[in-house]
C-alpha cells in the first residue's frame, strides 16, 4: 500500500519566478506530506516548469501530453523520504 497524492494546479505566478518561492512551497509540502506518511507525490509539469521539478529531483513517467486550453505537460512523481 502507498499512500499517494497529487498536486493539481500549483504554480507561482511568473513575477516571483526565480525567487525560491516555488522551491520553499514545495520543500514545505513535502515535509508535512512525509510526517502524514506519505510515500509519493505525483503532478502535471508544464514543459516550462521541466527544469524546476527535476532540479527537486522529480522523475518524469511516460510521455507528454496535451490538456486543452492550457498545452503540453508532462506527469512527474517523487518518492518521499521517512526519515
Amino acid at each position: 500500500y502507498t499512500e499517494l497524492v497529487r498536486l493539481i494546479r500549483f504554480f507561482t505566478v511568473k513575477k516571483h519566478h526565480r525567487f525560491g518561492v516555488g522551491k520553499a512551497l514545495m520543500k514545505g509540502i513535502e515535509q508535512q506530506l512525509s510526517t502524514k506518511k506519505a510515500e509519493l507525490i505525483w503532478l502535471n509539469a508544464r514543459t516550462n516548469a521541466v527544469p524546476f521539478y527535476e532540479a527537486l529531483h522529480y522523475t518524469a513517467h511516460g510521455e507528454g501530453f496535451a490538456i486543452a486550453g492550457i498545452g503540453l505537460h508532462y506527469c512527474y512523481f517523487k518518492r518521499l523520504n521517512h526519515d
